[in-house]
């Protein structure tokens, strides 16, 4: 039997749930995920968000990663996506489950372009991403693939 999984908005009333999986994260399964790093933590991302969008991500009762559309708080006209999942629940379709809500969240408030970057070496979210429907459209200075998809 397949374990349930659903996304749904995070909000300052998580940051305990946050913190315990943020906490038990070992620094090497981090390196692709740098979103958060001091000095604005994940708590504070959440308390301050007015457009930005966050969500856990869920397996079955178990908080098993989050994704953020982030950027429009700041003004831009496109948000860039990230996700998180924990190791222990890598293979679990996660991803493209938070892809696929993102998606949905982007066409109700009017978006139609969603960007994300993502490490050359990260194979399998690349993977993921391009059979996703995004396209590489250049390189960020710290050599990321920079990634977009237009919304239908």
């Amino acid at each position: 039997l397949a374990i349930p999984a659903s996304c749904q908005s995070l909000g300052p009333a998580y940051d305990r749930e946050l913190d315990r999986l943020m906490a038990a994260v070992s620094e090497e399964y981090l390196r692709y995920f740098s979103a958060f790093r001091p000095p604005k933590t994940l708590s504070v991302q959440l308390a301050s968000a007015v457009k930005d969008h966050y969500a856990a991500v869920r397996s079955g009762a178990t908080l098993a990663g989050f994704y953020c559309l982030r950027g429009l708080d700041e003004g831009y006209d496109r948000p860039s996506f990230g996700i998180y999942v924990v190791s222990s629940h890598a293979g679990e379709g996660l991803a493209r489950l938070a892809l696929n809500d993102a998606f949905a969240w982007c066409l109700r408030h009017g978006l139609s372009r969603v960007m994300l970057k993502v490490y050359p070496e990260n194979m399998a979210a690349y993977k993921i991403y391009a059979e996703q429907g995004f396209v590489d459209i250049g390189q960020s200075p710290d050599s990321q693939r920079i990634m977009e998809k237009v919304l239908a």
